[in-house]
């Protein structure tokens, strides 16, 4: 009985310690630049529920891709840079578009 209770108290201590690495290393990187794409709006539409709704541009990017990005001051036509960040998680992937 007593050999049980050191193994569970070892594996919850080693649960523990890999979720505090992983969370260290998910957050060190966070907002890190992975590229900048070059792109034209192509669209403009306001997405959103409830009473608040956000304007997104879709953007057609140089290599021929779509992203949808907020972007306030929307303009079909208009030259903007599409940054590919890190999120909060670190696979997690955030495109933020800025003017060129």
């Amino acid at each position: 009985m007593n050999v049980n209770r050191v193994k569970v108290s070892w594996m919850v201590f080693c649960t523990v310690l890999l979720l505090g690495a992983v969370t260290v290393l998910s957050t060190s990187e966070r907002g890190e630049t992975l590229t900048i794409i070059k792109g034209d709006i192509q669209g403009c539409e306001y997405l959103g529920g409830g009473g608040e709704s956000i304007p997104h541009a879709t953007i057609k990017t140089e290599n021929d891709t779509y992203v949808t990005a907020i972007f306030p001051s929307c303009r079909v036509g208009t030259k903007v840079n599409v940054l590919v960040t890190r999120g909060m998680l670190y696979f997690n992937t955030v495109y933020v578009a800025e003017k060129a």
